[in-house]
């Protein structure tokens, strides 16, 4: 299963993939105004969780 794929079915984070000099990479969009470090902190901790399989 793809990385951004085990980030949304942990369910606490999203992210899409993007294209980006032909090499596909993980894309976070933060919009809300109300965002907090300690929300940008669990994206990170999820990432580096769901990524725990590639070590």
């Amino acid at each position: 299963m793809p990385l951004a794929a085990r980030v949304q079915a942990r369910g606490h984070a999203y992210l899409a993939t993007v294209s980006h000099d032909g090499q596909t990479v993980l894309h976070a969009c933060v919009c809300n105004h109300l965002t907090t470090t300690a929300d940008v902190d669990t994206l990170l901790d999820e990432v580096l969780a769901a990524a725990g399989h590639l070590q």
